[in-house]
């Protein structure tokens, strides 16, 4: 009996405790919040899938999402949407990777293995044969697909 007064005890101490913490934490939480806003964007919104593998933001301001579905650029009022085809050079939708650098480069993995690198100039694709062909030594160099002006890419 000694032993379940002491548990007892113990476990109104701890909701004490913890009816505390939540009463302090969560006034203080709403507060920080009201000084936020908040969206959701979906594909009706203009998204390509509802499912966001990555997001990252580039240093001119634009979001970049990477979906099932292509990459969408958001410039915060509306989403322009590159999947795959000769337009984009994208040879698969499904992107899983974005990583944008500080010289305003944005990088994107592909679902399939393939690697891009966008800038002001173009994008690249490098497929990972030729990635893993020079880190297994069978070539000095990667080959890289170069998408231009002259494949429709826009310039800077």
């Amino acid at each position: 009996m000694n032993l379940i007064n002491v548990i007892t005890a113990k476990l109104r101490h701890l909701f004490v405790i913890l009816l505390f913490v939540f009463t302090a934490i969560l006034p203080a939480q709403a507060a920080l919040s009201e000084n936020y806003q908040y969206d959701t964007w979906t594909s009706r919104d203009g998204l390509p899938h509802n499912s966001i593998n990555a997001i990252t933001q580039t240093e001119d301001g634009y979001l970049w999402f990477a979906t099932w579905e292509g990459i969408a650029r958001f410039n915060g009022k509306e989403f322009k949407v590159f999947t795959r085809g000769s337009a984009s050079g994208l040879i698969d939708s499904g992107v899983r990777a974005l990583y944008a650098d500080n010289d305003g480069s944005l990088f994107a993995g592909g679902s399939r293995g393939d690697f891009w690198l966008t800038s002001n100039r173009g994008i690249w694709r490098i497929t990972k044969q030729e990635a893993n062909a020079v880190a297994d030594g069978l070539q000095s160099e990667i080959n890289f697909i170069h998408y231009g002006e002259l494949d429709g890419m826009p310039t800077a």
